[in-house]
């Protein structure tokens, strides 16, 4: 057996980042080759909050008064065992949450510690920068920082957004907007224009994610200045909002918009001497209207996602009002997340389907609801028909079918949770069926992907993704929409199956595949230039070679 004194500083680099602080700090203690190595796993990521019960780190309320000051400290000691560095130098990720006026006077000296910081999360921004804080300049000087995440936005914040984005490798930004600091502006809007200035000088900026929860924008003219650096761009704003910073990007490869719930406005974005946005991915989260000119300024896209986890489509009426745009932006791709239970279910996939000509690929997320599989997959198939669709996937989340949403919080008796289970064996059976049908009665489809939660461990998994994670902007940097974190924190609660359709003569049966051929597969078949009839051959030869280099 190899010793583990004989591994590679490497491997044991990547072994120690696996480990919770505390078990860091333990096999720091253990020789000193040891700790050169988990004491940067022990310092890399810290979350602080001021809160009435104890935090992750182990602070308590009685330390609540000198947190701030203590983690401070603790990033400017000197580390004898490791070259005499400050500890700062080791922090990757941090996190500061419900600070108030003493703990401000920290901040610049707790951030210069840390100067290898790659993710930042503040609160209370806009109070920060009230006390005549030069924070703003001490995250603009801050060399490695990448993603900035700032909460409690206000006036000062934009003003000051010059300063913070001359950090020189800061390439995804997220602002949340309180609409609390506008009351006293005039006319209660925030300046959109010196906002857009000063991203659009900010040439390494790729992702941007605004909030604006009913905080409306001015600018006195359309601005000649354009935000060329985004290639990901999210808002969750008021829609004129949201198409006036659609309106001054040029470069998108994806676009997010999370419009305010309760408005028919629709979305208008100018086209007019305007070329096409033409982005790779749309993802709209709640249903909005779409005029012609917008869907005719946003031209053809890859992939459209519809819906979202906590807003999903749940009927025809939802569907309408997008068909101008699917018309018009002609996706191969399309996601969709659908309620378990639909009003009009049939006309509601009919609509979408004859609205994309040249779908492909399906992804549909089934969020919650008292979902009757049969009567869904009868409803999604007899739409399926009138389609050219060559990959679906089908995902049930936490909460969706049998499984009861107030099931993922709290302790669940025995008995409850046995029945429980018998329920998920049900609603698990019913779902076996589907590939055999969907192979049956669909031509042109050629893979499928399944996957549904166990209904008691997904608990645990649910939890998570609400108590963990980096807030907005996780979503910015990995993936929107928000189910993409949903699915991740889901990993060892679900099961996961693939199928490829074999095809001889007439008959038509799923065969059961892994991951990475379905991978290759669905690669294959969102390509522009795929051909059902000779490039799966390749894709099927390509997976091959990938699984025996896997062995």
């Amino acid at each position: 057996m190899t010793s583990i004194r004989k591994l590679n500083d490497d491997v044991l680099f990547i072994v120690f980042s696996f480990l919770e602080r505390k078990d860091a700090l333990a096999a720091s203690y253990c020789a000193k080759r040891f700790y050169h190595l988990a004491i940067t796993a022990a310092f890399r990521s810290f979350k602080i909050s001021k809160d009435q019960w104890k935090d992750e780190n182990g602070w308590g309320l009685r330390e609540n008064t000198r947190k701030i000051v203590t983690f401070s400290e603790l990033l400017q000691r000197k580390d004898r065992l490791y070259k005499g560095l400050h500890r700062g130098r080791h922090l990757r990720r941090l996190a500061l949450r419900s600070m108030d006026g003493p703990d401000f006077l920290h901040f610049p000296i707790l951030l210069t510690a840390a100067d290898r910081l790659q993710k930042l999360l503040l609160d209370s921004f806009e109070y920060v920068l009230s006390e005549n804080n030069p924070v703003a300049e001490v995250i603009g000087n801050m060399g490695e920082l990448k993603q900035l995440i700032i909460r409690d936005v206000g006036p000062w914040t934009i003003e000051r957004l010059p300063a913070i984005l001359s950090a020189k490798k800061l390439i995804s930004l997220s602002l949340t907007l309180d609409k609390s600091f506008y009351q006293d502006v005039v006319d209660a809007k925030f300046d959109l224009a010196s906002l857009a200035a000063s991203v659009s000088a900010a040439p390494a900026l790729r992702s941007l994610h605004i909030s604006a929860i009913d905080i409306p924008a001015f600018y006195e003219a359309r601005p000649s200045y354009r935000m060329s650096s985004l290639k990901r761009l999210s808002l969750i704003c008021l829609r004129d909002v949201s198409a006036a910073f659609i309106d001054l990007c040029d470069t998108l490869e994806m676009c997010a918009i999370e419009p305010e719930q309760y408005s028919d406005a629709v979305l208008d974005i100018p086209a007019a001497g305007q070329p096409p946005l033409q982005v790779a991915e749309l993802h709209l989260l709640r249903c909005i209207g779409i005029s012609t000119e917008t869907a005719r300024r946003v031209g053809e896209v890859g992939l459209i996602s519809l819906g979202g986890i906590i807003t999903p489509l749940s009927g025809i009426d939802d569907v309408r009002p997008l068909v101008p745009l699917l018309q018009s932006a002609r996706p191969i791709a399309v996601e969709v997340f659908s309620a378990g239970e639909l009003t009009d279910g049939e006309q509601m996939w009919h609509g979408l389907f004859q609205g994309a000509p040249r779908l492909r690929y399906l992804e549909i997320t089934v969020t919650d609801g008292d979902c009757n599989i049969a009567d869904y997959k009868a409803m999604l198939l007899a739409a399926l028909r009138c389609t050219a669709i060559s990959y679906l996937n089908l995902y049930c989340l936490p909460g969706c079918g049998p499984l009861p949403v107030d099931m993922l919080w709290g302790d669940v008796a025995s008995e409850e949770e046995e029945s429980h289970r018998e329920a998920e064996r049900v609603f698990a059976e019913g779902l076996a069926s589907i590939p055999y049908e969907l192979a049956a009665g669909l031509p042109a489809l050629r893979v499928i992907a399944m996957s549904h939660s166990r209904a008691i461990e997904a608990r645990v998994a649910e939890n998570e993704m609400w108590n963990g994670g980096w807030g907005d902007g996780e979503r910015v940097n990995l993936s929107w929409p928000d189910s993409r974190l949903s699915r991740e924190s889901a990993k060892g609660t679900r099961v996961d199956r693939w199928w490829r359709v074999e095809v001889d003569g007439s008959n038509r049966r799923p065969v059961e595949i892994s991951r990475e051929e379905a991978e290759v597969m669905r690669e294959e078949i969102q390509r522009a230039d795929f051909d059902i009839a000779t490039t799966l051959k390749a894709a099927k030869l390509a997976a091959g070679r990938l699984l025996q280099a896997l062995r």
